[in-house]
């Protein structure tokens, strides 16, 4: 039985023997920890399942575990397989293909490559800033990204891109927070990258479809350590969209220094954990958030539970919404492969074409159909859910504005006074 492996790109051997990095003689679960600025580091941890028998079906989880904007989607993909594994959810074992690139474009496009290599049928969870550099690689084979980010233009148009909610959806979201805040324009803290740079115009159209002007993108670059030009230039409008995670606490430190902060100013950021916001003491009090998940201190959700569960079980120490979305999206191929006599990169694309679901701790996927079919920017894109939770700081703790979740497009009595 060929083991879970955990791929650094930077150590690679040729192609030919790039899969004898490690090889275990049960099934295993590959962990990814970070081995300084060049390499992820690779280990394995042994899932073995006595119960769980039959011909291995490969799948491959690309991200950046280390560099300078990390994600936590590999351990949440890794948390869920050694559940799926456990109780042997796709009615065989599932080999994890888990690659680090590092948030590097010669890295991704060996994960790409390494990810076709191992015969996976699919990628899963997948994507970071560097996304355009292996899911050409990875569809070119024809094989379905099920679960990615979808930031890049590649996966925004690809017919074997099926991305529960992707990045055109939540800035959507947050358009719609902005204007339901009473903002009629908006500043736009994106990264220096150049894949998302050809995104800025439809990010542009999406906020207008809401009624709100872009004033302009203030461009950071993902090496920047001082936040202060950046936000003093995001500064300089009525309200600020924070699109960078590994930046938002600097930013915000820094706005609040030139004394704009969410008790003045409109400010919508990522995710911030809870650790992050106790440091600010109050500070940030009144900062929106958007995601397509409940916050993870709802533990009274049943996916939240599950999710939280699974990571401690597999030992994984940091968890966020992101990471939580590339864990479901796990469980979602695990359920799929499992409805397939033979399971082929072919047969899970007709599959999940098929499949719509609504987890509990976020909105509904459905990707039978176009999520806005009203929007006109959105037809060209691959966009499968709508709604989103509003959120926002108060007291210095995470509060939903709503409970369940928002039709960014719908008149309701939401309101944020």
């Amino acid at each position: 039985m060929r083991a879970s492996v955990c791929i650094d790109p930077v150590a690679r051997a040729p192609r030919l023997v790039a899969l004898t990095i490690v090889v275990l003689l049960a099934l295993g679960l590959a962990a990814c920890g970070s081995g300084g600025d060049d390499s992820s580091g690779s280990s394995a941890a042994d899932t073995r399942s006595d119960t769980c028998k039959g011909e291995p079906v490969v799948v491959g989880v690309i991200s950046a575990s280390s560099g300078p904007s990390q994600t936590k989607q590999i351990p949440g993909v890794e948390a869920a397989t050694q559940a799926v594994n456990e109780n042997c959810e796709a009615g065989r074992p599932v080999e994890l293909i888990a690659c680090d690139d590092g948030g590097d474009k010669s890295r991704g496009a060996d994960c790409g490559r390494q990810v076709v290599d191992a015969g996976a049928i699919a990628l899963v969870g997948s994507g970071d800033l560097v996304s355009d550099t292996y899911e050409p690689i990875v569809q070119g084979e024809g094989i379905p990204s099920i679960g990615n980010t979808a930031t890049s233009i590649t996966e925004l148009a690809a017919l074997t891109s099926f991305p529960f909610y992707n990045g055109l959806a939540r800035i959507a979201a947050r358009c719609n927070i902005h204007q339901v805040a009473g903002a009629s324009s908006v500043a736009i803290v994106v990264p220096d990258n150049p894949a998302l740079q050809a995104q800025l115009p439809t990010m542009e159209e999406v906020c207008e479809s809401f009624g709100v002007e872009v004033d302009g993108f203030v461009k950071v670059p993902l090496d920047a350590s001082d936040m202060a030009q950046y936000a003093s230039q995001a500064s300089e409008s009525e309200s600020i969209m924070i699109l960078m995670d590994s930046k938002a606490e600097g930013l915000l430190r820094e706005m609040g220094n030139v004394g704009v902060t969410p008790e003045n100013t409109v400010i919508t950021a990522p995710s911030l954990s809870e650790a992050e916001i106790e440091e600010f003491d109050g500070a940030v009090d009144g900062l929106l958030m958007t995601d397509t998940t409940v916050p993870l201190n709802e533990t009274s959700n049943k996916g939240v539970a599950q999710y939280l569960a699974e990571a401690e079980a597999a030992g994984v120490d940091e968890v966020d919404p992101e990471g939580m979305v590339a864990w479901r999206s796990m469980h979602v191929v695990a359920d799929l492969i499992e409805t397939l006599k033979e399971p082929t990169a072919e047969s899970l694309t007709k599959a999940v074409e098929k499949y719509s679901f609504a987890p509990p701790e976020a909105a509904p996927v459905d990707f039978t159909q176009p999520a806005f079919p009203e929007i006109e920017v959105f037809e060209q894109f691959r966009v499968f859910s709508r709604e989103y939770s509003p959120w926002i700081v108060e007291d210095g703790a995470i509060t939903t504005v709503v409970e369940g979740f928002i039709d960014p497009t719908s008149e309701s009595d939401f309101s944020l006074e």
